[in-house]
């Protein structure tokens, strides 16, 4: 839980100014008199975080120093970084031409919480800070679910003829589930190493519910596509297309937020029949199976969340739901 305090900057010299840390929360941290911190300037505020120490004393970065080379692709840059983001690196060090690296950084603050970028003065190296965000999964969970209802309705916009305004939401939801999707496994993966018994098994629920959330909000995304230039003799069967994703998906999510089983067994025991009809829709129009292929994804995604609310459900003794735990009459 977050502490607040409030203390007096002082003067220190003619150029400097100082603030007392707390004493407590300098020993929780294990930070002496002595000590090298980094602080960081956001702009309207200052983080102060302690460096990492090695074993025999010595500041070190955690996990990885990265070479910028340009002649090597980007892109794999770019998956090295998001990767050390997930894997809770705290620091990255990156050798190369300052405006590269720039353009790197500038990608990828769209897609991760808390990137910083600290460059020394004089220095060819750029540090790559990432700092930590006090929230819990359940929270990124539910706003990721928040943002797939608003993608479905921006997918009923598309067909009903808007077109930049609802383009340029769709792609700016993206980017966010893509930042929380992230965040959400870097705090997964983070309370895996300090868990275990149900509290671990949730966590790891988490992350696959977190995948497929993800990834449903992909094909999303890849649906926009083909809304995007439909033709109008297509648009009913379109249409209904969207109304089988919207029923299953929104079903879905309600199953996982608010442990509905009975929703969740519902989803299980459809998915074939709602497969079914889809597949009826392709053999009438096959203009239309990119967005049906779409279709059964999303219905295979919604089959492994509702098989994991089960799981959690079978799993949490406090469940006493009347599918496994049935009351007994006298």
């Amino acid at each position: 839980m977050p502490e607040y305090d409030k203390r007096k900057v002082i003067r220190v010299g003619e150029k400097s100014y100082a603030v007392t840390l707390p004493r407590k929360w300098c020993s929780e941290l294990g930070i002496k008199p002595g000590d090298v911190v980094d602080l960081i300037y956001y702009g309207s505020s200052i983080v102060l975080k302690p460096v990492l120490k090695a074993e025999g004393g010595g500041a070190r970065d955690r996990g990885m120093q990265l070479m910028l080379d340009m002649s090597r692709s980007r892109d794999y840059l770019m998956r090295e970084l998001i990767a050390c983001y997930v894997e809770g690196v705290t620091r990255v060090r990156i050798k190369g031409n300052e405006a590269d690296v720039s353009k790197l950084v500038n990608y990828l603050q769209r897609k991760l919480i808390g990137l910083v970028a600290v460059n020394e003065v004089s220095s060819s190296f750029t540090d790559v800070i990432f700092t930590d965000v006090s929230i819990d999964v359940n929270s990124i969970l539910k706003r990721m679910m928040s943002l797939i209802k608003v993608l479905l309705t921006n997918l009923y916009e598309l067909v009903d003829g808007a077109r930049d305004d609802v383009y340029y939401s769709i792609m700016s939801i993206e980017d966010e589930i893509d930042r929380l999707y992230f965040l959400g496994l870097r705090v997964c993966k983070d309370l895996c190493t300090k868990l275990s018994g149900e509290e671990l098994l949730n966590s790891i629920d988490a992350i696959s519910i977190l995948k497929d959330i993800e990834n449903i909000a992909d094909s999303l995304l890849r649906c926009t596509e083909v809304l995007r230039n439909l033709k109008k003799p297509h648009i009913s069967s379109a249409v209904k297309i969207l109304n089988y994703i919207e029923k299953v998906v929104i079903d879905t999510l309600h199953s996982c937020s608010e442990n509905a089983i009975e929703k969740a067994l519902n989803i299980l025991a459809s998915n074939n029949e709602l497969r079914e009809s889809i597949k009826k829709i392709s053999a009438r129009d096959p203009s239309l199976n990119t967005l049906i292929n779409e279709a059964l994804l999303i219905l295979s995604l919604c089959r492994d969340i509702a098989e994991v609310t089960i799981g959690k459900c079978i799993r949490n003794k406090a469940c006493r739901c009347k599918h496994f735990y049935p009351r007994i009459e006298a």
